[in-house]
């Protein structure tokens, strides 16, 4: 699908205006990158390979705590310099903060389990007290996607928050939020296949 989006940018009239950033493709990347790590994680659970579980549990929080969250800032025009630098730094400093208490305190439990209603459990993103504190740091980080993509941005929020209620007692709502990323691919697919040329259609008429 980022093929068929790059090539449409690059050789075709039908563009979309986010994807002149070429980090935007790394961010998309970064989301359906983490459906990959769950099949891996997927695979260990069923031959009961704890090894490969904990090293693709370990590349999930590396994804989602530090990869996605800054790339996302990256994406903030030159303009909104004052805005990234201050919450980079911010989340930064949060995230060694929470990671020396983690170690200290209360160590992270690498490992990937299923839950009773047959979704993946995310063992390593349990929100205590301090975590629920960052988790809202986290959320102001994606939060300035709006800038850039405010109908992604908010179409992927409503459908977090729907996972989160609707699975709320527990924690495999996390592994859910992969739906926002298939939405967005659904979203830009209609694009470039019926609206952009629906659009051209008209204005030659």
């Amino acid at each position: 699908m980022l093929i068929l989006l790059y090539y449409n940018n690059e050789y075709t009239q039908y563009t979309l205006p986010e994807f002149k950033n070429h980090y935007y493709y790394l961010v998309i990347l970064s989301f359906t990158g983490m459906q990959l790590i769950e099949y891996f994680l997927w695979k260990s659970i069923n031959s009961h390979n704890e090894k490969m579980n904990k090293i693709f549990s370990i590349i999930g929080w590396i994804l989602i705590r530090i990869i996605q969250p800054l790339l996302i800032l990256v994406l903030l025009p030159m303009k909104y310099d004052y805005l990234r630098n201050g919450i980079f730094i911010t989340y930064i400093v949060a995230l060694i903060g929470l990671s020396v208490y983690k170690y200290l305190y209360s160590p992270i439990h690498f490992i990937t389990t299923v839950s009773k209603t047959k979704h993946l459990h995310w063992d390593w993103i349990y929100l205590d007290k301090y975590e629920q504190l960052f988790g809202l740091l986290y959320l102001l980080c994606l939060a300035t996607s709006l800038i850039t993509v405010p109908y992604i941005t908010i179409s992927a929020f409503l459908l977090l928050a729907i996972c989160y209620f609707y699975l709320n007692n527990s924690l495999e709502w996390t592994s859910m939020w992969c739906f926002t990323a298939n939405s967005a691919m659904l979203y830009y697919l209609i694009q470039i296949l019926y609206v952009l040329p629906y659009n051209e259609y008209r204005k030659i008429c």
